[in-house]
């Protein structure tokens, strides 16, 4: 077991390098970011993601979904200790997401979020489903249901407009041409050999649309979460995971670190709403996938391929934070200690490779998310993506609560 105060400090650490650091307080465009989109409405509240410690550079990936996990890792480090200034930070969070939404009526787009990630013109479906769970967070944090209506208005346009009726969805919305565009990567990404390429993904990322049945009754809601989850059931590629859809690399048989995450978490609230073990025994088979991918100082690297063998670099900080909390809650269910003992792995490695003592204030407090080598260069290859310490949080707290 991992000693509670030395975990809440690291806790306390990382959330303070979110607030203090990484979330921009005041209306400005972060021009010390390279990779800004001209589209998004805001920035107040938005996290200055991703920081190159040997160029001393800041960037920004997909400030809103990272932000809607920001704010739900804040809002459970303030119902765990109580402390202000986290739920502050969250609440933040979530207006700079709302501010980012359609909220026109009589707009045909109305409820969408502009959750930009790959293109600086386009929204990614996936990324405005990953957004909602922390307005869900701070509607039951705060009791403020604009989040909620937020969160349902968004949940509602995605239903609308790009679901494809199979348990897939469109993932490329242009806001210059109103329409789903074919993404880049279609023209050159192949699922494993026997598997159809297609243009949708299965995205049943935080189980969104079951919770939006549980809050509106629509059965809708219900029945593409269950279209989605039985698909995805029944096409693990491997067992546990699903190279066949990006952004997992299908033929070449490399499976991103947080694909079981996103896919596989949603058994659990499959399995607690119908009793199913169906959905129970793919949650194992995902726990199953992450504790061979674990190393053995219980880090996670992000290029794992079919034989469980990685590069010699590649650490990915944020995906072992993700396994942990898939790790915790089928501890919940079957009380089995392999979950356990590796989750205390995963979340002793991350402390160890928090930062601490800095000669970089950007650094202060977050977590390791990867090493990138600069060529010809002695310049640190330390490397932050807010996710590290997003996900850090959120397994650290659910850890904490439950033993």
């Amino acid at each position: 077991m991992i000693e509670r105060e030395m975990l809440l400090d690291s806790v306390a650490r990382a959330c303070s390098w979110l607030t203090d650091v990484s979330q921009i307080q005041v209306e400005r465009i972060p021009t010390e970011c390279a990779r800004l989109s001209p589209f998004q409405k805001s920035w107040k509240g938005a996290f200055r993601g991703e920081y190159s410690a040997g160029k001393h550079q800041w960037n920004m990936f997909c400030p809103v979904w990272h932000s809607g996990q920001a704010a739900k890792a804040l809002c459970m480090a303030y119902r765990l200790t109580g402390e202000k200034k986290f739920l502050n930070s969250a609440v933040m969070a979530g207006n700079f997401i709302l501010n980012q939404q359609i909220t026109t009526k009589n707009d045909p787009d109305y409820g969408l979020i502009y959750a930009i990630e790959d293109y600086e013109d386009c929204v990614n479906t996936s990324a405005i489903l990953e957004s909602l769970e922390g307005l869900l967070w701070l509607t039951d944090v705060t009791d403020e249901k604009k989040y909620q209506f937020a969160a349902q208005h968004a949940a509602a346009w995605v239903r609308d407009n790009a679901y494809m009726g199979d348990g897939h969805f469109k993932d490329n919305y242009s806001l210059t041409a109103h329409t789903f565009l074919l993404p880049e990567w279609m023209e050159w990404w192949n699922p494993p050999a026997g598997f159809i390429k297609r243009e949708g993904r299965p995205l049943a990322d935080d189980a969104i649309f079951l919770k939006m049945y549980k809050l509106t009754g629509e059965e809708s809601y219900r029945k593409i979460f269950y279209t989605i989850v039985d698909h995805l059931r029944t096409h693990e590629v491997p067992a546990g995971t699903w190279n066949n859809y990006q952004p997992s690399d299908g033929d070449k048989g490399i499976s991103h670190p947080r694909q079981s995450f996103w896919w596989g978490m949603p058994m659990y609230d499959a399995f607690l709403d119908s009793g199913d073990y169906i959905y129970y025994d793919s949650l194992c088979r995902c726990g199953e996938w992450y504790l061979r991918a674990q190393r053995q100082d219980g880090s996670l690297f992000r290029s794992t391929d079919l034989q469980f063998n990685t590069p010699a670099f590649g650490l990915c900080s944020s995906g072992i934070s993700c396994a942990s909390l898939l790790w915790l809650w089928l501890y919940s269910i079957d009380r089995d200690t392999r979950w356990m003992e590796a989750v205390e792995r995963a979340l002793q490695f991350n402390m160890k490779v928090q930062f601490r003592n800095v000669s970089d204030e950007n650094l202060a407090g977050a977590i390791l998310e990867r090493t990138v080598f600069i060529p010809g260069s002695d310049s640190s290859p330390y490397y932050l993506r807010d996710l590290g310490t997003i996900f850090f949080i959120q397994a650290a707290v659910r850890y904490l609560e439950t033993v």
